[in-house]
């Protein structure tokens, strides 16, 4: 056999009386053709026939044409998917059929008629994904509070550093931070800054202390486009001595707050 499809079907008929057989001619073409056939090597598998190369096939493979070599060759079975996969978790080994929910729509793709083309259905109702708009999306509210720190008389300090709620990704968010610390001074005025600080972007304000007074200062940032990762972000408020006499730094509190854009 030269081909997977080469099938030779030979019949002999005994010699006989002119009209009733076939001549020592034909005969002697026809056996050579028989020692010829004989003298091949036997087909005792697959993987013998000439034009097949399939020596170590494995379980549910088919045998397809590969052009490039001219031969058959083993391949994983066309009609079944390996797996089906979520978040690289498989779900269904030889899968053979995929659904999809009435959130998604396929059609056949216009240039490869053996392709079908998976989209999600965007819309405002129950079973559709929202496209541009977020309000399906919920927003973060964070408040933390913070301790008093004592005299500050120098430098910068750094009264609270926090990380958000995790912001979606891919959902760009308008934000709001709120920075709320009381200072007082013992004797004297003075004045110190407000440092707000949100994913590295940071907004000062400086403030007076009177003296023997409680005071309430606060610093508000606010702004737009921030994208979500996925994680939270990192927020902080510092204080910072700026002039005249020291300021006692008490308590107060962080609020950050951030919704989907619309």
């Amino acid at each position: 056999m030269a081909d997977l499809d080469d099938i030779v079907l030979i019949t002999v008929a005994p010699l006989g009386a002119p009209g009733t057989g076939i001549t020592n001619t034909q005969y002697t073409s026809l056996d050579s053709d028989r020692t010829a056939l004989l003298a091949r090597a036997n087909i005792t598998k697959l993987d013998d026939v000439p034009d097949v190369n399939a020596p170590a096939p494995s379980d549910g493979n088919a045998l397809v044409y590969q052009a490039s070599s001219s031969t058959w060759i083993p391949a994983a079975n066309l009609e079944a998917l390996a797996a089906v996969k979520v978040n690289n978790a498989t779900i269904l080994a030889n899968t053979q059929k995929v659904n999809f929910s009435s959130a998604f729509s396929g059609a056949v793709n216009g240039t490869d008629g053996t392709q079908v083309d998976v989209s999600p259905v965007f819309g405002t109702t129950a079973g559709t994904f929202r496209a541009g708009n977020q309000a399906a999306n919920p927003g973060i509210v964070n408040r933390w509070t913070f301790a008093a720190t004592g005299l500050l008389s120098s430098g910068t300090r750094t009264v609270i550093t926090q990380t958000t709620s995790n912001l979606i990704n891919g959902v760009t968010y308008d934000y709001e931070a709120f920075f709320d610390v009381t200072g007082r001074n013992n004797v004297n005025n003075g004045s110190v800054t407000l440092t707000i600080t949100v994913n590295g972007t940071s907004l000062t304000r400086t403030q007076t202390t009177v003296g023997g007074v409680p005071h309430e200062m606060n610093v508000t940032a606010s702004g737009n486009g921030l994208v979500g990762t996925g994680a939270g972000i990192t927020v902080s408020g510092a204080v910072a001595y700026n002039a005249g006499d020291a300021t006692n730094v008490d308590d107060g509190w962080f609020k950050f707050s951030a919704w989907p854009r619309l």
